[in-house]
């Protein structure tokens, strides 16, 4: 399933076309915020392969969710990721080794099975009230 638009779409479509065709791959578009979660928690891994991020707020809730992320380790993204515990942190824009690297990371039972509660463990020490106040204070120096 890809949960995406952009303007790769039709490009993504031609290429995909059969895979589409044959219900091997799933083009779901944008998805509005209130559907994250159902999709979240469907998914085996989310995978983030970018040049640039932030810290995207679906890979927080990925990791809420216990979804095992696969990222580019960009932005804000190493700072939340535990490299092969919440997740994997990419380090190649190469798409065949990415490829690679996602199935070898879903057909590893051992870590799909492991990932997804080190994840939640993980979001739920990280993302508390408490914490986020304290980070609201420091922003706004009160």
């Amino acid at each position: 399933m890809i949960a995406s638009d952009g303007p790769l779409r039709s490009f993504i479509e031609e290429e995909l076309k059969e895979e589409i065709k044959h219900s091997r791959v799933k083009l779901l578009g944008w998805l509005p915020h209130n559907k994250v979660p159902e999709f979240l928690s469907i998914i085996r891994v989310l995978l983030l392969p970018s040049y640039t991020e932030g810290l995207p707020s679906f890979v927080v809730e990925s990791l809420v969710f216990g979804t095992p992320v696969i990222v580019s380790s960009v932005g804000k993204i190493p700072k939340i990721i535990r490299n092969g515990k919440t997740g994997i942190l990419l380090d190649t824009k190469n798409p065949e080794k990415i490829s690679s690297l996602v199935l070898d990371t879903v057909n590893n039972t051992h870590a799909i099975r492991e990932m997804p509660e080190q994840a939640f463990l993980f979001a739920k020490e990280s993302f508390n009230e408490r914490d986020f106040m304290k980070g609201c204070k420091e922003i706004f120096n009160i």
